[in-house]
């Protein structure tokens, strides 16, 4: 949910903001992304199935996991490619 949340508000709406121009994917992570992520995050949060160090971990973690794999899976593909 967090690496999701992360892609929202990252590369679509900040880039959008940046470059005051419309990046592709950003109308479908605001009106669909965004509001079912917080749907799943926010009862959880409620309910306590998630929280404290555990969840600054895995909400940190991932998205940053995620960004670092970036390089490592386009060197692969260009390695695999014909």
């Amino acid at each position: 949910m967090a690496a999701v949340l992360a892609n929202v508000e990252f590369p679509h709406v900040a880039l959008s903001i940046a470059t005051r121009s419309y990046m592709p994917g950003a109308a479908t992570a605001v009106t669909l992304k965004l509001p079912a992520m917080l749907f799943l995050v926010a009862p959880a949060l409620a309910e306590h199935q998630v929280g404290g160090c555990k969840a600054v971990t895995y909400g940190t973690g991932a998205p940053v996991a995620l960004l670092l794999s970036i390089p490592v899976l386009f060197c692969s593909g260009r390695a695999l490619a014909f």
